[in-house]
């Protein structure tokens, strides 16, 4: 996966970020959170395109 400056968010509660983000990580995909919203984050890596 190349670079990218695209932003996605997490659907649902804060509390429930670091077990979407295990899951995703599960799945091989890599983020880090933006600091502009709690639940935003950027993908860094991953198997292929995120959602669809």
């Amino acid at each position: 996966m190349g670079h990218s400056l695209r932003s996605f968010r997490l659907v649902g509660r804060l509390g429930e970020a670091a077990g979407i983000e295990a899951l995703l990580a599960a799945q091989g995909f890599v983020c880090e959170p933006e600091p502009f919203w709690p639940l935003a984050r950027r993908l860094l890596s991953g198997p292929g395109a995120l959602g669809g």
